[in-house]
Protein backbone atom coordinates (compact mmCIF):
# COMPACT_ATOMS: atom_id res chain seq x y z
CA UNK A 1 0.00 0.00 0.00
CA UNK A 2 1.24 3.47 -0.90
CA UNK A 3 1.20 5.77 1.87
CA UNK A 4 1.20 8.98 -0.11
CA UNK A 5 -1.44 9.65 -3.34
CA UNK A 6 -1.62 12.00 -6.30
CA UNK A 7 -3.28 15.10 -4.77
CA UNK A 8 -7.54 15.30 -5.56
CA UNK A 9 -7.63 17.65 -8.55
CA UNK A 10 -8.37 21.31 -7.27
CA UNK A 11 -9.64 24.29 -9.28
CA UNK A 12 -5.98 26.04 -9.73
CA UNK A 13 -4.56 22.45 -11.30
CA UNK A 14 -4.46 22.59 -14.96
CA UNK A 15 -6.70 20.29 -16.98
CA UNK A 16 -3.84 17.67 -17.91
CA UNK A 17 -2.74 17.81 -14.59
CA UNK A 18 -6.31 16.95 -12.91
CA UNK A 19 -6.84 14.17 -15.35
CA UNK A 20 -3.58 12.58 -14.71
CA UNK A 21 -4.32 12.72 -11.12
CA UNK A 22 -7.53 11.40 -11.65
CA UNK A 23 -6.12 8.64 -13.58
CA UNK A 24 -3.50 7.57 -11.39
CA UNK A 25 -6.19 7.51 -8.20
CA UNK A 26 -7.71 5.36 -10.40
CA UNK A 27 -5.13 2.94 -11.27
CA UNK A 28 -4.26 2.88 -7.82
CA UNK A 29 -7.46 1.80 -6.23
CA UNK A 30 -7.52 -0.88 -9.25
CA UNK A 31 -8.06 -4.75 -7.67
CA UNK A 32 -6.16 -2.82 -4.36
CA UNK A 33 -8.20 -2.91 -1.17
CA UNK A 34 -5.65 -1.48 0.82
CA UNK A 35 -5.19 1.44 -1.14
CA UNK A 36 -8.64 2.00 -1.61
CA UNK A 37 -9.31 2.19 2.31
CA UNK A 38 -5.84 4.27 2.51
CA UNK A 39 -7.34 6.94 0.16
CA UNK A 40 -10.37 6.91 1.83
CA UNK A 41 -9.01 7.55 5.01
CA UNK A 42 -7.08 10.25 3.53
CA UNK A 43 -10.25 12.47 2.82
CA UNK A 44 -9.66 11.91 -0.57
CA UNK A 45 -14.00 10.58 -1.57
CA UNK A 46 -15.63 13.26 -0.93
CA UNK A 47 -12.71 16.06 -2.72
CA UNK A 48 -12.85 13.34 -5.73
CA UNK A 49 -16.94 13.62 -5.61
CA UNK A 50 -17.18 17.81 -5.45
CA UNK A 51 -15.72 17.73 -8.82
CA UNK A 52 -18.85 16.18 -10.22
CA UNK A 53 -21.37 18.04 -8.02
CA UNK A 54 -21.46 21.17 -10.81
CA UNK A 55 -22.31 18.06 -13.58
CA UNK A 56 -25.74 18.23 -15.09
CA UNK A 57 -26.36 17.05 -19.23
CA UNK A 58 -26.20 20.18 -21.40
CA UNK A 59 -25.29 22.02 -18.72
CA UNK A 60 -21.79 22.51 -20.19
CA UNK A 61 -19.91 22.47 -23.06
CA UNK A 62 -16.29 22.60 -21.46
CA UNK A 63 -14.70 19.48 -22.69
CA UNK A 64 -11.99 19.21 -20.14
CA UNK A 65 -14.66 19.32 -17.56
CA UNK A 66 -16.75 16.84 -19.53
CA UNK A 67 -13.82 14.52 -19.35
CA UNK A 68 -12.41 14.92 -15.94
CA UNK A 69 -16.27 13.83 -14.79
CA UNK A 70 -15.78 10.83 -17.13
CA UNK A 71 -12.24 10.25 -15.43
CA UNK A 72 -13.74 10.62 -12.09
CA UNK A 73 -16.36 8.36 -12.75
CA UNK A 74 -13.71 5.47 -13.47
CA UNK A 75 -12.22 6.28 -10.40
CA UNK A 76 -15.21 5.80 -8.38
CA UNK A 77 -16.16 2.32 -10.01
CA UNK A 78 -12.82 1.52 -8.73
CA UNK A 79 -12.67 2.65 -5.42
CA UNK A 80 -16.36 1.52 -4.54
CA UNK A 81 -15.38 -2.20 -6.33
CA UNK A 82 -15.54 -4.83 -3.47
CA UNK A 83 -15.36 -2.28 -0.77
CA UNK A 84 -18.62 -1.80 1.50
CA UNK A 85 -17.36 1.18 3.44
CA UNK A 86 -16.63 2.81 0.00
CA UNK A 87 -19.86 2.32 -1.31
CA UNK A 88 -21.04 4.01 1.96
CA UNK A 89 -18.73 7.25 1.76
CA UNK A 90 -19.12 7.31 -2.06
CA UNK A 91 -22.86 7.53 -1.99
CA UNK A 92 -22.47 9.64 1.27
CA UNK A 93 -20.71 12.09 -0.39
CA UNK A 94 -23.39 12.97 -3.21
CA UNK A 95 -21.92 11.06 -5.96
CA UNK A 96 -25.22 8.93 -7.02
CA UNK A 97 -27.18 11.94 -8.47
CA UNK A 98 -24.69 13.52 -10.98
CA UNK A 99 -23.56 9.72 -12.00
CA UNK A 100 -26.99 8.97 -12.33
CA UNK A 101 -27.72 12.40 -14.84
CA UNK A 102 -24.05 11.10 -16.41
CA UNK A 103 -26.11 8.46 -18.04
CA UNK A 104 -27.93 10.89 -20.01
CA UNK A 105 -25.20 12.24 -21.45
CA UNK A 106 -24.04 12.10 -25.50
CA UNK A 107 -20.62 11.27 -24.60
CA UNK A 108 -20.35 7.61 -24.93
CA UNK A 109 -17.66 7.26 -22.84
CA UNK A 110 -19.43 9.02 -20.21
CA UNK A 111 -22.22 7.26 -20.26
CA UNK A 112 -20.07 3.59 -20.48
CA UNK A 113 -18.09 5.05 -17.28
CA UNK A 114 -21.22 5.98 -15.05
CA UNK A 115 -22.77 2.79 -15.80
CA UNK A 116 -19.89 0.91 -14.44
CA UNK A 117 -19.77 2.94 -11.76
CA UNK A 118 -23.24 2.78 -10.64
CA UNK A 119 -22.66 -1.32 -11.24
CA UNK A 120 -19.96 -0.88 -8.46
CA UNK A 121 -21.87 1.25 -6.21
CA UNK A 122 -24.94 -0.57 -6.14
CA UNK A 123 -23.21 -4.19 -6.38
CA UNK A 124 -24.79 -6.17 -2.68
CA UNK A 125 -25.46 -2.90 -1.38
CA UNK A 126 -29.06 -2.75 -0.57
CA UNK A 127 -29.29 1.03 0.11
CA UNK A 128 -27.30 2.01 -3.00
CA UNK A 129 -29.66 -0.16 -5.13
CA UNK A 130 -32.32 1.62 -3.95
CA UNK A 131 -30.55 5.55 -3.84
CA UNK A 132 -29.61 4.83 -7.30
CA UNK A 133 -33.15 3.63 -8.57
CA UNK A 134 -35.29 6.49 -6.59
CA UNK A 135 -32.50 8.94 -8.44
CA UNK A 136 -33.58 7.42 -11.95
CA UNK A 137 -31.36 5.50 -13.50
CA UNK A 138 -33.22 2.27 -14.35
CA UNK A 139 -35.10 3.72 -17.50
CA UNK A 140 -31.76 5.38 -19.13
CA UNK A 141 -29.69 2.38 -18.36
CA UNK A 142 -32.22 0.23 -20.05
CA UNK A 143 -31.95 2.92 -22.95
CA UNK A 144 -28.46 2.08 -23.04
CA UNK A 145 -28.56 -1.19 -23.43
CA UNK A 146 -30.36 -1.02 -26.35
CA UNK A 147 -28.93 1.89 -28.08
CA UNK A 148 -25.41 2.32 -26.13
CA UNK A 149 -21.89 2.11 -27.37
CA UNK A 150 -20.66 -1.70 -26.92
CA UNK A 151 -18.97 -1.25 -23.61
CA UNK A 152 -21.94 0.92 -22.49
CA UNK A 153 -24.24 -1.73 -23.46
CA UNK A 154 -21.91 -4.14 -21.19
CA UNK A 155 -21.60 -1.81 -18.02
CA UNK A 156 -25.62 -0.86 -18.17
CA UNK A 157 -26.51 -4.65 -18.33
CA UNK A 158 -24.23 -5.01 -15.23
CA UNK A 159 -25.43 -1.87 -13.57
CA UNK A 160 -28.94 -3.70 -14.09
CA UNK A 161 -27.51 -6.77 -12.53
CA UNK A 162 -26.50 -4.83 -9.61
CA UNK A 163 -30.05 -2.91 -8.86
CA UNK A 164 -31.78 -6.23 -9.62
CA UNK A 165 -30.00 -8.66 -7.27
CA UNK A 166 -32.17 -9.46 -4.35
CA UNK A 167 -34.05 -6.16 -4.08
CA UNK A 168 -37.55 -6.75 -4.95
CA UNK A 169 -38.37 -3.50 -5.77
CA UNK A 170 -35.95 -2.74 -8.60
CA UNK A 171 -36.41 -6.11 -9.93
CA UNK A 172 -40.25 -4.67 -10.72
CA UNK A 173 -39.16 -1.02 -11.58
CA UNK A 174 -36.96 -2.71 -14.27
CA UNK A 175 -39.35 -5.09 -15.67
CA UNK A 176 -42.01 -2.07 -16.14
CA UNK A 177 -39.66 0.03 -17.50
CA UNK A 178 -39.16 -2.58 -20.37
CA UNK A 179 -35.61 -3.69 -19.07
CA UNK A 180 -36.26 -7.27 -20.47
CA UNK A 181 -36.20 -6.54 -23.76
CA UNK A 182 -32.96 -5.00 -24.68
CA UNK A 183 -31.21 -7.82 -22.38
CA UNK A 184 -32.27 -10.75 -24.10
CA UNK A 185 -31.59 -8.09 -27.49
CA UNK A 186 -28.00 -7.94 -26.10
CA UNK A 187 -28.05 -11.35 -25.39
CA UNK A 188 -28.14 -12.24 -28.52
CA UNK A 189 -26.31 -9.69 -30.03
CA UNK A 190 -23.69 -9.16 -27.30
CA UNK A 191 -20.62 -9.77 -29.04
CA UNK A 192 -18.23 -10.54 -25.89
CA UNK A 193 -18.11 -12.96 -23.34
CA UNK A 194 -18.40 -9.93 -21.07
CA UNK A 195 -22.03 -9.08 -23.40
CA UNK A 196 -23.29 -12.92 -21.76
CA UNK A 197 -22.12 -12.58 -18.50
CA UNK A 198 -23.96 -9.73 -17.66
CA UNK A 199 -27.33 -10.19 -18.81
CA UNK A 200 -27.08 -13.57 -17.47
CA UNK A 201 -26.39 -12.37 -14.56
CA UNK A 202 -28.99 -9.20 -14.65
CA UNK A 203 -31.34 -12.23 -15.72
CA UNK A 204 -30.55 -14.74 -13.00
CA UNK A 205 -30.70 -12.38 -10.40
CA UNK A 206 -34.35 -13.22 -10.42
CA UNK A 207 -37.72 -12.98 -12.15
CA UNK A 208 -37.71 -9.13 -13.85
Amino acid sequence: MLSTYPRVPTPEYSAPSKENSVLAITELCRKSKPNQTAFSEAGGIPKLVSVLLGFSPGGTKDYSFIRLCTLVAEAIKEMAKGNQANQDAIAEAGAIPPIVAMLGSTEPQMQSNAAAAIASLARTHFENQGMVARTGAVAPLCTLVRDGSDEARDRSASAIWSLATDHPFNKDTIAKLGGIDPLLGLLVTGTSDKSQECVTGALSAGPL
